[in-house]
């Protein structure tokens, strides 16, 4: 063989082990990682519980550890919402009823390789009736329940071994806040709307409970009883940095949240009459009666436009403007109602009336008229909540 074809044989010689074994001045070549795949829920599919967790699948064909970005919202484009998780999996944290969801992963390994799976989508399970939560001492059992509007759809959420009270809807009504009584304490417990994963997210206290959701999910307003005062506390949605915001030496206890988040109506010990209705910002500051002195308060809910709160007053259900105008008994009834909640449209007030010779869930328009039994039942029904899923 001459120099010439020498040579040539060498070059093609290098130029193959570059090909299949790399350059060792470099490094071994690096391969990104699979596009991820296999997702669940599957593209598509409907009737999904808010409750669910995505899943899917993705390796790297070098072993390197993967981070995810998840996208996840109602429009074809999903904005980011957590980026560089390890886990293959996400839990949202609030899915609402009734909506069609797109989201794409986003697969990156440690070399900076990224990989972006197609826009799936899945629709969650429409909201019979618009559904009402509710307490129910039924079938030797007290409990929280949920039913339609019209009574139907009847249905129990928690197992009722103890006392679980005062249930409040998140924002979306994926789950549910409520008081949970044990032999010595009362904490708050939270649970999906399918009764999975019930689990206590506050405690360490003689009493908590009457939670109260705010609107954009965040935050709980609660009740701490503590050496027979009880006040108004918030915390975040997980249960933590919990902090009191009524801070006085009377009972407080009831809050209810304006529709913007901005402020608290809550019944208060303080004033001329046992029972008054009074309205603080979300902090804590500007605290101040609304009613009028001659009027008592209790169980405020504020309107979906945020314009009245209806109440309980003397035994029957009210409404008054946020400027202490306009007061109006609206079940003008000649026996014991309390608990009113609104419909999602501010049409319709739920509440609980003892006309029955047993308290019952009513539904009446905002105005009073046409008032209807929906509970039917021969035990206790009382504590409505009406989930606002717009």
């Amino acid at each position: 063989m001459d120099n010439a074809k020498r040579i040539l044989a060498g070059a093609l010689c290098c130029l193959f082990w570059a090909i299949g074994c790399g350059n060792k001045a470099n490094g071994p070549e690096n391969y990104p990682p699979s596009t991820p795949s296999a997702p669940n829920p599957l593209p598509g599919a409907a009737n999904i519980q808010p409750s669910t967790q995505l899943y899917w699948e993705c390796v790297d064909p070098d072993g390197d550890s993967l981070f995810f970005d998840i996208y996840l919202d109602t429009i074809q484009s999903p904005s980011l919402v957590e980026s560089n998780r390890y886990e293959s999996y996400y839990q949202p944290t609030e899915l609402r009823y009734s909506s069609t969801y797109y989201w794409k992963i986003v697969a990156r390994d440690t070399y900076g390789h990224e990989v972006a799976s197609p826009v799936w989508s899945f629709s969650t399970v429409p909201l019979t009736g618009l559904e009402i939560a509710f307490v129910s001492w039924r079938d030797a059992r007290t409990g929280i329940y949920m039913m339609s509007r019209d009574g139907s759809n009847l249905h129990s959420i928690t197992d009722g071994a103890m006392f679980d009270g005062t249930p409040s809807w998140s924002p979306g009504c994926a789950q549910l806040a409520y008081s949970h009584a044990g032999y010595y304490s009362c904490d708050i417990s939270v649970i999906n709307a399918d009764g999975s994963n019930p689990h206590i997210i506050s405690g360490e206290s003689d009493y908590y409970g009457e939670p109260a959701w705010s609107r954009d999910g965040t935050m709980i307003a609660f009740v701490v009883v503590s050496e027979q005062i009880g006040q108004i506390y918030l915390m975040n949605a997980d249960g933590s940095n919990p902090h009191n915001i009524s801070n006085n030496n009377f009972r407080d206890y009831g809050p209810s949240w304006s529709p913007d988040g901005q402020q608290i109506a809550f019944t208060s010990l303080r004033g001329e009459n046992p029972y008054q209705i009074y309205v603080m910002n979300s902090d804590g500051s500007n605290q101040h009666l609304i009613l009028p002195s001659e009027v008592d308060g209790n169980d405020p809910a504020w309107s979906p436009d945020g314009t009245k709160i209806a109440f309980e007053g003397n035994g029957q259900i009210y409404t008054i403007n946020l400027d202490g105008s306009g007061l109006q008994n609206i079940s003008n009834s000649s026996t014991s109602e309390n608990d009113p909640c609104w419909s999602p449209d501010g049409t319709q007030i739920a509440f609980a009336s003892f006309r029955d010779g047993n308290y019952e869930i009513y539904v009446m328009n905002a105005d009073g008229s046409n008032q209807h039994n929906i509970s039917n039942n021969s035990s206790y029904d009382g504590e409505p909540d009406w989930c606002w899923a717009q």
